[in-house]
């Protein structure tokens, strides 16, 4: 018996700090890998482009700088909270969102499926399951939010 329960709380051990190294490096290579830090302070230029990005595939008829600088400020911060496993499950369903919408862009679903550019969306793709991933496990016992 006691075998046991040393085998499942060094299994909690290992699923919990796995969880947490997760959430470092997604979140620590979301800020710094172009998606986070360098879009936030891009300006107004790298806002417009995110944003008209948002907007065409969206089918809005708004000013792309909003919706620019709402990505931007969501992907910093959300990867940051990301990181603290703080607000966990609403910021990586945001940030699955926001992935997969740069998935269906990269796609560009509108021209036929000849067109369609697997290569160019295959990151977010992958950062939309790992975000829907760990919407569904949680953050983990590692987290800020738990102090």
């Amino acid at each position: 018996m006691f075998k046991s329960l040393k085998n499942l709380a060094f299994g909690e051990f290992c699923r919990d700090l796995g969880l947490l190294l997760l959430r470092v490096g997604i979140g620590v290579s979301v800020i710094m890998l172009h998606h986070g830090y360098d879009n936030l302070v891009g300006g107004p230029e790298v806002w417009e482009k995110i944003g008209k990005g948002m907007v065409d595939l969206l089918g809005v008829n708004i000013p792309p700088l909003f919706p620019g600088v709402l990505v931007a400020i969501i992907v910093f911060f959300g990867a940051l909270l990301l990181i603290l496993g703080a607000l966990f499950r609403p910021v990586v369903l945001l940030l699955a969102v926001i992935a997969g919408l740069f998935a269906f862009q990269q796609l560009n679903w509108g021209a036929g499926m000849a067109s369609l550019n697997w290569t160019a969306a295959s990151h977010a793709l992958e950062m939309t399951v790992i975000f829907l991933a760990l919407f569904f496990t949680g953050a983990g016992r590692y987290r800020v939010s738990r102090w």
